[in-house]
């Protein structure tokens, strides 16, 4: 159950009263084993894995935690979260770095959970095919104040993906969700992804038989570095997609260029057709279109550029 008063590792007081009722987990991995008990800061795990694993097969359904303690964890997570938050507990994300040599920095579903305060840098050199956090079902949960970095930018590297590699015809939603206040790219030529946000493929050609729905959902207040494409969302044209909002994002490119090398943010497949997709009081640069595929009457208040040119403001439509 749920632990409270103050609790101190390596001298650090660590609070416990945030209103977590469930159980709670802790990981160490400079100290940690994975043989300790993980529920008290002293007995830590030593690895993420480990503890997500624990926490799926404990679940108590009250909302638990994963608190990860400052280090470099060169781990491959996967698995689905259930009510249950993994939070780095250093001061910035950057003292919590994830950073697999294969595969997905995090990759599984997300149902009424959260993923706070850590650094995912994935793709490096020798992994640039994987999206550094693949979530295939977002319902409920929060990506927050995370940062993404990439060892080296390619053709198919992503910071975040809702949806598989390769796409598939399963039926997926991002549904009463946000993705905020994160940090994408920023560190040079060459050192960020490709793609900021991908929904489904990476393609402009279409979804195919793709059927990706995104519902009452939030993409906001994020700092998005992408060499070509910040936002792109493949969405299946009628799968009732609606309420999903985006607002007071900033989109560019490398540091050197100014701007995503094609799209800011792009939508295919609905054809702007839906009248509750909102893309509101964006910044965004980018040497192809700043906004592109959305209905004329959703997109306002945003502020667009091609590289370092002076922005000018759309007005909505009819204005």
């Amino acid at each position: 159950m749920a632990r409270y008063g103050t609790f101190k590792h390596q001298g650090i007081p660590l609070k416990l009263d945030d209103g977590c009722y469930g159980e709670q987990f802790f990981v160490d991995g400079t100290n940690g084993n994975d043989g300790n008990v993980g529920t008290v800061p002293g007995k830590a795990f030593k690895t993420i894995q480990y503890a997500l694993d624990k926490q799926i097969e404990n679940a108590t359904g009250l909302g638990d935690k994963i608190n990860v303690f400052p280090g470099t964890y060169a781990e491959t997570l996967a698995g689905d979260l259930s009510k249950v938050s993994i939070v780095g507990s250093g001061v910035t994300p950057n003292a919590v770095l994830i950073q697999p040599t294969d595969g997905n920095a995090f990759s599984g579903a997300m149902v009424d959970s959260a993923m706070r305060n850590m650094t995912f840098y994935s793709p490096d050199t020798s992994n640039t095919t994987y999206a550094a956090v693949r979530v295939d079902a977002m319902t409920g949960s929060v990506i927050d104040s995370c940062h993404f970095y990439a060892g080296a930018v390619s053709a198919t590297s992503t910071a975040f993906r809702r949806g598989t590699e390769a796409g598939d015809d399963t039926w997926t939603y991002m549904e009463r969700s946000a993705f905020t206040n994160n940090l994408i790219g920023i560190r040079g030529a060459g050192k960020n992804f490709y793609f900021g946000i991908v929904f489904g493929l990476s393609s402009i050609a279409g979804t195919g038989s793709q059927q990706r729905v995104f519902q009452n959902s939030l993409i906001a207040h994020n700092t998005i570095c992408a060499e070509s494409y910040g936002i792109l969302l493949n969405v299946n044209s009628n799968s009732g997609n609606g309420g999903l909002i985006y607002r007071n994002n900033v989109g560019g490119g490398a540091l050197s260029k100014a701007e995503c090398g094609y799209q800011g943010i792009q939508s295919v497949g609905h054809n702007g057709d839906n009248a509750l997709m909102k893309v509101v009081e964006n910044y965004v640069a980018a040497a192809g279109d700043a906004i592109k595929g959305f209905q004329a009457s959703n997109v306002f208040g945003n502020y667009v550029s091609v590289g370092r040119a002076t922005p000018t403001r759309e007005n909505p439509a009819g204005a």
